[in-house]
């Protein structure tokens, strides 16, 4: 068992760290993993693991490679080495974009990589040091995130405004031709928490089951809210962003509910506040 008090947190400040209950955050400020000193920072708060969650997400990545690489691929690989030398577990989340497929693939732990941007190259390069530094450490997979508290941007961000458009009834736009693995946080969280707590080590994909596109998404979130908006349906061409495979799709051996009823309690959620 992982004494989750004593967790110390890297990326103390980002968007994950901030739906977690529990262990030591650490900012940038207080530990720049690029820099082999922030040992001291971690040690002093005697770890019993450290959850890695500084990254540079995919957007700025494309935009900055330099960075990406810097933060995702030689800040893990000093986490890992720390980690190493304090004898304790290192759990790092990782991503779907690992992934090549058609729209109809469905990942596992253990299917082969073969990412198609530069996010998830340093997150598949971050994923074979990790693996090889210690069999005490644990790789997270995770899908698109959505019910984040403080972070409008990125799909989380895709499901705020789309909620605001269509109780508006205004148009929207989706493509059906590229899905993922929609994630309610609060599912992932406690998904996570109970991995760590119970020492979980190896590979592991934490996600609400089922695929689905921005068009599907779209389309059920208007049948929540009985909205008249119209969804149209665009071409993955037609979407701007990084280049992205077809499918980020992940399959789990013990899936989270699926991805329509964490929507749904989302939603339910919403109203009442």
């Amino acid at each position: 068992m992982v004494e989750l008090s004593r967790v110390v947190v890297t990326g103390g400040n980002s968007a994950i760290a901030q739906e977690l209950d529990f262990g030591i955050r650490l900012s940038h400020a207080e530990c720049d993993v690029t820099n082999p000193s922030c040992k001291d920072a971690i040690q002093k708060h005697n770890p019993s693991a450290i959850l890695h969650l500084a990254s540079v997400p995919i957007r700025l990545c494309e935009t900055n490679p330099f960075e990406a690489y810097r933060i995702n691929v030689f800040g893990t690989k000093n986490i890992a080495e720390i980690a190493k030398s304090l004898n304790i577990p290192l759990i790092v989340i990782s991503t779907g974009a690992v992934f090549d497929g058609n729209t109809h693939a469905i990942f596992f732990e253990e299917s082969p990589t073969n990412p198609q941007n530069i996010y998830g190259q340093t997150k598949n390069i971050a994923e074979i040091i990790v693996r090889a530094s210690s069999p005490k450490n644990l790789i997270v997979r995770t899908g698109w995130l959505f019910g984040l508290s403080n972070k409008k941007d990125g799909f989380s961000g895709f499901i705020e405004k789309a909620i605001t458009s269509l109780k508006e009834n205004a148009p929207l736009k989706g493509t059906p031709n590229q899905k993922g693995s929609p994630t309610y946080v609060e599912d992932f969280a406690q998904a996570l928490t109970h991995a760590i707590e119970n020492g979980k080590t190896g590979t592991i994909h934490l996600i609400n089951e089922g695929g689905a596109s921005a068009f599907e998404i779209l389309t059920h979130i208007k049948h929540h809210l009985n909205s008249h908006s119209e969804i149209v349906a665009v071409s993955l061409a037609d979407v701007q962003g990084p280049k992205r495979s077809a499918s980020e799709v992940l399959g789990s051996k013990t899936p989270l509910p699926s991805w329509k009823n964490a929507l749904e309690r989302y939603l339910q959620e919403k109203n009442r506040n």
